[in-house]
């Protein structure tokens, strides 16, 4: 999918112009999002954008099995975030899962080793 370009304004010519280049989405992110966007009841379009505040993953996780997580920040600042992923991450043990199947905070905060 393609994101459309904004319209150029009056005051920036049109040669400065250029559109916003979005990645290919694999049939698997699609399939995800969706699922996510069934469970959460919310629409989500961008996975990697979603998933770096931790709200979706809390949201989906208390979905899944209600009151794990106790607190969602919404603040839009980096240690909220991370909170957040972390409050996830501990979810996901109290419902059994391994640390080996587990991601690291900083690793998805910061987009590395997302294939991990």
């Amino acid at each position: 999918r393609r994101v459309a370009p904004v319209r150029p304004s009056i005051r920036r010519p049109s040669a400065m112009w250029k559109p916003t280049v979005r990645r290919d989405v694999s049939d698997d992110e699609k399939a995800v999002l969706r699922w996510i966007g069934v469970v959460t009841k919310e629409v989500v379009t961008d996975l990697v954008r979603s998933l770096r505040s931790g709200v979706v993953m809390c949201k989906l996780l208390n979905a899944l099995q209600p009151g794990t997580v106790k607190r969602v920040n919404r603040m839009n600042q980096p240690y909220f975030h991370m909170e957040n992923i972390k409050h996830f991450l501990d979810g996901c043990r109290k419902l059994g899962m391994a640390d080996r199947d587990l991601f690291v905070t900083v690793d998805l905060y910061n987009q590395k080793n997302l294939k991990q």
